[in-house]
């Protein structure tokens, strides 16, 4: 089956056959159940026809998606303040198009964007990947499609979840750093051996040997390749504080 129009958008009773689209449906529905990517989140579904709209939100609902739907991007904006899952919207919408309201929902991380179109516009397309969109599906598509498109986006919120929760943890881990075991943690990861640093630093080897032995134990790492790893993810964040010169060093 291809999703086209509202006439030939319509789902058949899946079957669990080995070798068929229908088997493969099935399969991806008990996987999605047991998923942990989408729990609590919804895929919301803004298009103006209401046949295609009931179709699309059928379709995910039968594969145990939270659903909400919207006749239009206005709609969608009055209803969600702070939309939070996968938001799959026809390009073209009456009022508001598709890509307004991706630009109206610029900079929010939390929310990734599908986009389906009956239109196969190059520019359309283009502008809205480079915005930021997940997918951009022309119709004809299959069903397939869509439920991977989607499942594919869950996967990336989950990531970027994931992503924030281990810099949040190493952010942590980094406060618990006197500023003397941050300046030398930054030597180490320019590669300075305990000799160089403990010139720097005026302090004696063993002095500087004990700091990184606490550096390490502090910042979860066994080398001093995952302690750059774990630098550069506190660069990324906005706390970062760099650590001051040697001068302050008591």
């Amino acid at each position: 089956m291809i999703l086209s129009s509202p006439q030939q958008f319509r789902r058949q009773p899946l079957r669990p056959v080995a070798g068929t689209m229908e088997a493969k449906m099935q399969f991806d529905k008990s996987m999605r159940a047991m998923s942990p990517h989408n729990q609590g989140l919804p895929v919301y579904v803004v298009e103006d026809d209401p046949l295609m709209r009931d179709e699309v939100a059928g379709l995910l609902a039968e594969m145990t998606y939270t659903v909400r739907t919207f006749e239009s991007a206005d709609r969608f904006l009055e209803a969600e303040a702070s939309p939070y899952g996968v938001l799959v919207v026809d390009l073209r919408l009456k009022g508001m198009s598709g890509l307004m309201l991706q630009r109206q929902l610029a900079g929010r991380p939390q929310l990734e964007i599908i986009f389906i179109s009956g239109v196969a516009d190059v520019t359309d397309s283009v502008m809205a990947m480079k915005a930021g969109a997940h997918e951009f599906l022309v119709k004809p598509f299959r069903p397939q499609a869509l439920l991977d498109a989607v499942a594919s986006a869950f996967q990336k919120l989950e990531d970027d979840r994931l992503s924030g929760v281990e810099i949040e943890r190493v952010c942590r881990a980094y406060t618990t750093l006197t500023e003397t075991e941050r300046q030398i943690a930054a030597l180490l990861v320019h590669g300075l051996r305990n000799k160089q640093i403990a010139y720097l630093a005026d302090k004696a080897e063993n002095t500087v040997k004990v700091h990184r032995s606490r550096i390490m134990q502090k910042m979860g790492v066994t080398s001093v390749v995952e302690l750059s790893q774990h630098l550069k993810l506190i660069e990324s964040a906005q706390s970062f504080v760099p650590p001051t010169g040697f001068g302050d060093l008591p």
